[in-house]
């Protein structure tokens, strides 16, 4: 196993509760928290664009709303990359 380095980081108390929360959710350490969240928002390919989408929960089960949603969000995506490539 690669040794590991110690890095401290400031945050708010509200933000850290939070964040201690999720872990104690999740049954890992924050420190592992953040490690996942970093490496799986942070280190994109540079050949890829990475889109993250929150689907409210009340719809995340039905398969048509989820459709309708997205569906309803598809063009501002597209609008959005169109400009960007400009």
């Amino acid at each position: 196993m690669a040794s590991k380095k110690v890095l401290s980081i400031a945050m708010e108390g509200d933000f850290q509760d939070k964040v201690k929360v999720l872990a104690e959710k999740k049954k890992i350490s924050v420190s592992q928290l953040i490690r996942e969240a970093c490496e799986k928002h942070l280190f994109v390919d540079d050949g890829c664009i990475k889109l993250v989408l929150t689907i409210p929960a009340d719809i995340a089960k039905d398969g048509e709303k989820v459709e309708v949603w997205l569906n309803q969000r598809f063009q501002s995506i597209i609008n959005h990359l169109k400009s960007s490539n400009s």
